[in-house]
């Protein structure tokens, strides 16, 4: 079942289809709209946005459908090409009847609809790829003045400054207008990745995503583009268990003030009047120049600092591998034996350090992308290295234990410090991980019946070669129930592998129902309880196989729970308050990063409460969807005096006052429930309450918004 957003972006993305196909603009699902058509045949279920992708030629054509007036009504193709005011690094097809505000547009004119995000993509050599960076990232500052870009990889520390007095001169239209051809006209012969223009995270694509071309996919009740070759890009991008639906935490939405009803203006019309904007643009500015100066100086301690951790957690490793009774040989020897799952509970704390933003980064993540370009490796050794990326493959971690090995040889495309080590152990494991991808890729790719002898010879050769790798020897299980007319000995084979698969993947492995219905598909029994593996796998693309076989619609997802989250356990921003920071004892860089902390401090509050206040309205917004059909029943309880039944009702709108009053600020949805809440707190006792809700609710907020 679709959420109101979810509706409202699947009407705004049959337009877009609609206009690409006539006008012969090709495009791709990307991010989590990717993985959701692939993985959900549509949203993913927690999703509130889309994201697409489109080549610089496509973007072009794209732009020149809109300046000809080619797009629905209320509709708009946002870019810094055609507003220079625009507040984002990234394309937008954007509504101006609704309302999608984000924290970086509270103060800002742009269109701030609900939104399509388009990602456009520039051919790049590898060896331009640090000039690209530093024209993004100032491009990105000028752009969007919330956040530090430059700051971040300790780029443009004299560049900023001298471009941002000439925008403010007047020449912000040069200014970007030179960036932005520099960036996107390289001409890079012999290039072999397509770069994103996204500033935040500006991605490096293998040009061989796109050589496939495109292909049609379902995506809820309509059909939409992705590259041909989506497996290589959603392994890329999120890793060999893109497939796997996470756990509620690992799930992500976007903190915006949405409405489907009221246009955008409308919106920053209810709280502009409470937010001093010119201070908080002089905040935000004043954050990134201080950014920008300061962060070298950390950059020392902080690495010191890494450091002396990461040798804390090798010493941990090693003494609880030690507790175990284990030896590296013990270790060596019972990964061959496929016994992984007896030997991994020393590594994982390992794991969970190793792994984390703070030692790795995200290369997707703003605040974690200059970790991910200078990564902190746990100094383990070889040997534990190689055993570690070895359990990670065996447990269905591919992704990680190709990043483990990446860190550990400084071979990626995004290394900046440009490190190399050189393990011959380390590099056949590395090699292993990429013909996994390579078949699985393939695999993905192959239509109709024709049997694919080449590829199924692939297939056998990396099974024996890599006989403890359960994702090759799977791929192998698919071909032989699927080809096995066109092979000879299919069913012993077949028994083998599964054999193997059944010690590689125990039950709790979560590769463990793959197995279980692979087994079920080759005993072709009647009766098969497929129910019982749909419910014990989080494996998405699974799930759907299996509810195919079943003739039932796709599994629900328990988006009730996500759709019902209480409305305080949003993020509307740190609370106010004063913070005394003492300068730490570590010399020189020590004492500017406590500096730093101190005075931007200021500016944080002062952006932290700009959001507060518009989060005011965004809970005026919600609330008053959610209780204007029920205005005429409060009434009639009221009036009844079933204060009890009231109470109940009132909940969520009294936790919504409360956390506002904690923040310094009145909330009023209705006048009718400011009333019943007015009564109904004193009723409770806490009449002094009421009165300082009271006394808060600015003038203006005493009508519902809107009205």
């Amino acid at each position: 079942m679709l959420t109101q957003i979810q509706f409202k972006l699947l009407q705004m993305m049959k337009e877009l289809d609609g206009i690409c196909r006539k006008n012969d603009i090709h495009y791709s699902l990307g991010g989590g709209t990717a993985i959701g058509a692939i993985r959900h045949m549509g949203f993913i279920p927690w999703d509130d946005d889309i994201d697409l992708y489109m080549t610089r030629d496509n973007w072009d054509k794209l732009r020149k459908v809109a300046a000809e007036g080619g797009l629905p009504e209320n509709r708009v193709l946002e870019s810094a090409e055609t507003d220079i005011n625009y507040t984002n690094t990234i394309g937008r097809y954007v509504t101006t009847d609704s309302s999608s505000i984000h924290s970086h547009q509270i103060i800002y004119d742009d269109p701030a609809g609900h939104v399509i995000d388009i990602f456009v993509f520039d051919p790049l050599h590898i060896d331009n790829y640090h000039t690209f960076l530093e024209d993004l990232m100032l491009y990105s500052d000028i752009m969007d003045e919330t956040k530090g870009y430059s700051s971040r990889l300790d780029m443009n520390i004299d560049r900023y400054p001298k471009a941002f007095r000439m925008c403010e001169a007047g020449n912000k239209k040069a200014v970007v207008g030179e960036l932005v051809d520099k960036f996107t006209h390289m001409g890079d012969p012999g290039w072999q990745y397509y770069i994103m223009e996204w500033g935040i995270a500006p991605f490096l694509f293998p040009a061989s995503i796109f050589d496939g071309g495109y292909i049609r996919v379902p995506f809820e009740d309509m059909s939409a583009e992705i590259v041909r070759n989506y497996s290589e890009y959603l392994t890329w991008q999120y890793g060999d268990e893109w497939y796997y639906i996470p756990r509620h935490e690992g799930r992500e939405g976007h903190d915006a003030i949405f409405s489907n009803d009221l246009p955008y203006t409308v919106v920053r019309d209810d709280y502009m009047p409470y937010i001093d904007a010119r201070k908080v643009r002089k905040a935000y500015i004043r954050r990134k120049k201080r950014l920008l100066s300061a962060n070298p100086h950390r950059r020392k301690s902080e690495r010191s600092a890494l450091k002396k951790d990461a040798e804390r957690i090798r010493k941990a490793l090693e003494d609880r591998i030690s507790e175990a009774g284990l030896t590296t040989a013990d270790i060596e020897a019972m990964i061959e034996q496929g016994r992984v799952y007896e030997i991994k509970d020393p590594f994982e704390d390992y794991f969970k350090q190793q792994f984390s933003v703070r030692f790795l980064g995200r290369r997707d993540k703003h605040s974690a992308l200059r970790r991910y370009m200078y990564p902190v490796l746990v100094p383990v050794g070889e040997e534990l290295t190689a055993a570690a990326a070895r359990i990670l493959i065996m447990t269905e971690r591919m992704s990680k234990a190709k990043r483990l090995i990446d860190v550990y040889l400084g071979d990626f495309e995004e290394n900046l410090s440009d490190e190399r080590r050189y393990s011959e152990m380390l590099s056949e494991i590395r090699q292993e991980i990429l013909c996994s991808r390579s078949v699985i890729d393939e695999y993905s790719l192959m239509e109709g019946d024709a049997f694919p002898a080449a590829l199924y010879d692939r297939v056998t050769q990396y099974a024996d070669r890599y006989s403890s790798n359960s994702y090759i020897l799977r791929i192998k299980a698919r071909m032989l129930l699927r080809y096995k007319h066109d092979i000879a000995g299919w069913r012993e084979s077949l028994q083998d592998t599964l054999e193997t698969l059944e010690k590689l993947c125990p039950p709790g492995s979560p590769a463990y129902p793959e197995v279980l219905m692979l087994q079920a598909d080759m005993s072709d029994a009647g009766g098969v309880d497929y129910r019982h593996i749909l419910n014990m796998t989080s494996n998405g693309c699974l799930q759907l196989e299996i509810c195919r076989k079943l003739g039932i619609r796709e599994p629900q997802q328990d988006t009730d729970q996500i759709e019902a989250a209480p409305i305080d356990q949003r993020n509307t921003g740190r609370e106010g308050g004063t913070e005394i920071v003492t300068p730490a004892r570590h010399g020189i860089y020590g004492l500017a990063r406590s500096i730093y902390r101190q005075v931007s401090h200021r500016d944080d509050m002062i952006k932290d409460r700009a959001w507060q206040i518009a989060c005011r309205t965004r809970d005026r917004v919600e609330l008053l969807e959610k209780y204007e059909p029920r205005l005429d029943m409060l009434a009639e309880m009221r009036a009844e005096g079933r204060w009890d039944e009231i109470s109940a009702e009132m909940r969520e709108h009294e936790t919504a006052v409360l956390r506002n009053l904690q923040l310094g600020l009145g909330l009023c949805v209705h006048p009718l429930l400011t009333e019943i809440q007015d009564e109904l707190l004193r009723k409770q006792g806490m009449g002094d309450i009421a009165e300082q809700v009271n006394t808060l609710i600015p003038d203006q907020h005493r009508r519902p918004i809107g009205r």
